[in-house]
Formats: structure tokens, C-alpha cells, sequence
């Protein structure tokens, strides 16, 4: 969810300087860290393809939702 709502955000076209991002943490998963920083990796390589291809949505669970779903995750085991 986090990596999702991250690349809706950077994929917006936007001057940058006059968008900010706030990411706060509930100490409930480490993992939303490691999220921000796959998102950070991922997207200078994810959104120039989607503007490339004219992909639309540029989120990847709108995309391949079998792939992110709890069940699916739940089967890869």
C-alpha cells in the first residue's frame, strides 16, 4: 500500500519544489522503511517507462493485483 501511494504521488506532474511527502511511522512494521527506500530504487526506472509506454495507472498493484494481494503473498509461502 505504502509503495502504491508513494509512486501515485512522485507520478503526479508536478513541479517538485512545491510538493512535499510526509511519511509517518506508528511503529507498527519496520518494513514501511524499507517500502520508501524500494519506491525511491524502483521509481527512477518504473515512471519513465509508464511516460514512455503512456501506462496509466503507474501504480504496480493496480497493475498485477494477484501479485500484491494478501492471499496471493500468503501462497508464495
Amino acid at each position: 500500500m505504502v509503495i502504491s501511494t508513494v509512486l501515485s504521488v512522485i507520478a503526479y506532474d508536478h513541479p517538485p519544489e512545491k510538493l512535499s511527502v510526509y511519511l509517518s511511522n506508528d511503529g507498527g512494521s519496520e518494513l514501511t522503511f524499507y517500502a520508501m527506500a524500494e519506491v525511491a530504487r524502483s521509481s527512477k526506472f518504473w515512471l519513465p517507462f509508464c511516460r514512455k509506454f503512456k501506462v496509466i495507472p503507474r501504480s504496480p498493484e493496480a497493475l498485477f493485483p494477484h501479485c500484491c494481494s494478501p492471499t496471493w503473498r500468503a501462497f508464495q509461502g
